[in-house]
């Protein structure tokens, strides 16, 4: 027979757990203050609207830009130029998804702690083009033959 838990220990155990989040949180809040400087030049080489999205966690920052008029919309061109102009960043190519007209600009930028380790800044900016653009579509270029998979249970 399981022995059951006492009321005292189900709340030492969520005391505990409590204390372990608030550590976490802590540690991430003082890992953002220390490196708020860096991320706002990240972020300021971006030109955002109402309708693209930011997301920022300890490790990365990503820019989805959405409605654009081709890859060579003015503000993804000046924002990718901004990001290579900051000389720290390394290009790490780009990966496109032709089902959803999107490209995808993938970028690192090494940087030194205030405890003299080096830390990663990974940078993402994703580039969705208007479906309605006049200069990108999504062509096909070949066929594939792929096997095709079912789960199959007793």
């Amino acid at each position: 027979m399981a022995k059951t838990k006492t009321p005292n220990a189900i709340i030492k155990s969520a005391i505990a757990r409590k204390r372990e989040y608030k550590r976490n949180m802590a540690d991430a809040i003082r890992h953002m203050q220390e490196f708020r400087g860096l991320y706002s030049l990240i972020i300021n080489c971006i030109d955002v609207t109402d309708n693209d999205m930011v997301i920022i966690d300890q490790e990365s920052i990503v820019f989805s830009l959405y409605n654009l008029s081709s890859l060579k919309d003015e503000r993804l061109l000046n924002g990718l130029s901004k990001i290579m102009d900051l000389h720290i960043v390394q290009d790490r190519g780009t990966h496109d998804y032709p089902g959803a007209l999107n490209r995808d600009f993938k970028f690192v930028m090494d940087y030194m702690k205030s405890d003299c380790t080096t830390g990663r800044i990974y940078i993402s900016v994703n580039a969705y083009v208007s479906s309605s653009s006049t200069t990108c579509r999504r062509v096909q270029t070949g066929v594939r033959q792929e096997p095709v998979y079912a789960l199959e249970c007793d």
